[in-house]
């Protein structure tokens, strides 16, 4: 059996290393030459490697299997080819869970994946189980699979690119929220929720879905069908202390296990994001919810979410450069009761940044970078005092010069990374370390 990965990235190289040992002649094809650490890795497994340009020239060898990158746009010249002489075309997602046996915990939402699929695997372990996040996050799956560990459960995080090109089945879904996103892939708004949506067509018997209230609401929105055992995950009181879960109509007889994050240090949309998690997790290994929620008081948060990094004067510094759309920055004001410095910025996604003004009380200046720059100026400043500047180096000497106490500097830029960075990390890193290196010039 021979078999042709799209696309020599961390998943594409898993996913050739996981066909070798399966015994497929394996070749990758990517458009960029690879490190020799790399070409070591795959000649080793007597891994072909073809680099340049992806053309039909690539099927003048005859394949049995196609493994394509999720990045890979359906309409690609290749992946039409490949359908027309009726090659299976699979995602290293898809390939690694045909081979898995334990439970699936799939997580798929525009924020808050990854946070959920972390806390997951935080709080299974403590409990004693062998259990791994991967997917859109972290280890490939394929990877993971090959361990020789087993694992009681796999928490997989999955993007709208990969639930596109083929089924993913899992024991239970998790929906975390929902905002425009993709959409020059998707086209659409509807499009991009109703390939998220499709997961849960492929539920395996008796398996559940646990929602947040925005999906709940865009599923009535676009009249959609409801999986016949499911729970709407939301807070019980305006002070977002306690939350529940229920099966909506049902709220006076169903609502279950409140729990009560008073004494969390957690902001309000982790607090839905932790109850999601532990619900899932209490639900897939017949626990008490209680028994799983002991144990958030230990989680660490992931970096660039939400993350406290340095206080000086009473003016706390929060990275939150995973904000690549609107909605997390929106989540971002909300959680934050102290006057608000905030910097937006980035490559544009063309949302509408006026929603901003709900939160102008809060902000008492914002500081717009990057491509997306002149695009926000024009919008925020209507409402709320603003500057703008070249790049977020430029940004560290306004911010110095109008620091108030008592206040919040938040990065949370609502934009892509990729004008300036090579990723949100990346940005995220550039922030903190270039507020520490000023901070410290100060000092001295």
């Amino acid at each position: 059996m021979k078999a042709l990965v799209l696309g020599a990235g961390i998943s594409g190289i898993a996913a050739a290393k996981f066909l070798a040992q399966k015994d497929f002649s394996t070749t990758i094809s990517d458009i960029s030459n690879l490190s020799d650490q790399k070409m070591k890795v795959l000649n080793d497994l007597k891994i072909n490697f073809i680099s340049g340009p992806q053309t039909p020239k690539l099927f003048e060898t005859h394949y049995d299997l196609l493994i394509v990158s999720p990045g890979i746009p359906p309409e690609h010249t290749l992946i039409k080819i490949a359908k027309k002489n009726h090659i299976p075309i699979r995602t290293e997602i898809g390939l690694a869970l045909e081979y898995y046996q334990g439970k699936i915990i799939g997580v798929t939402g525009t924020n808050g994946k990854s946070t959920i699929c972390k806390m997951i695997e935080h709080l299974g372990s403590l409990l004693g189980y062998q259990i791994k996040a991967g997917g859109n996050i972290g280890i490939p799956l394929c990877s993971l699979i090959n361990q020789k560990n087993s694992q009681d459960a796999l928490v997989v995080e999955l993007s709208s690119y990969q639930l596109q090109w083929e089924p993913i089945p899992t024991h239970l879904m998790i929906y975390s929220s929902f905002s425009q996103d993709h959409i020059d892939r998707h086209k659409s708004l509807k499009n991009y929720f109703l390939t998220k949506w499709r997961a849960t067509e492929f539920l395996q018997p008796g398996g559940q879905v646990y929602l947040s209230e925005g999906i709940y609401q865009y599923i009535k929105k676009y009249h959609l069908d409801f999986p016949n055992n499911f729970r709407l995950v939301n807070f019980t009181d305006k002070d977002k202390n306690f939350v529940h879960h229920y099966h909506p109509g049902h709220q006076t007889t169903e609502t279950i296990d409140h729990l009560d994050f008073r004494h969390t240090k957690l902001f309000f949309h982790d607090r839905i994001n932790a109850s999601l998690a532990i619900y899932a997790l209490a639900k897939i290994f017949s626990e008490s919810t209680n028994k799983v929620f002991e144990n958030i008081f230990s989680y660490q948060s992931l970096p660039h979410r939400m993350e406290r990094f340095y206080e000086f004067n009473q003016v706390v510094f929060i990275n939150d450069s995973k904000s690549t759309n609107l909605e997390s920055t929106l989540m971002a004001l909300s959680a934050i009761n102290t006057p608000i410095l905030l910097l937006l910025g980035g490559q544009s996604k063309k949302e509408k940044f006026d929603a901003i003004g709900r939160f102008r009380d809060k902000i008492y200046l914002i500081i717009c970078f990057g491509d997306s720059g002149d695009e926000i100026y024009q919008t925020v400043n209507s409402f709320c005092t603003t500057i703008k500047v070249r790049n977020v180096k430029n940004s560290i000497s306004v911010i110095r010069t109008h620091l108030i106490r008592k206040s919040t500097v938040l990065f949370s830029p609502g934009c892509s990374s990729f004008d300036e960075f090579s990723s949100f990390e990346h940005r995220g890193t550039y922030f903190k370390n270039a507020i520490l290196e000023s901070a410290n010039e100060t000092k001295s």
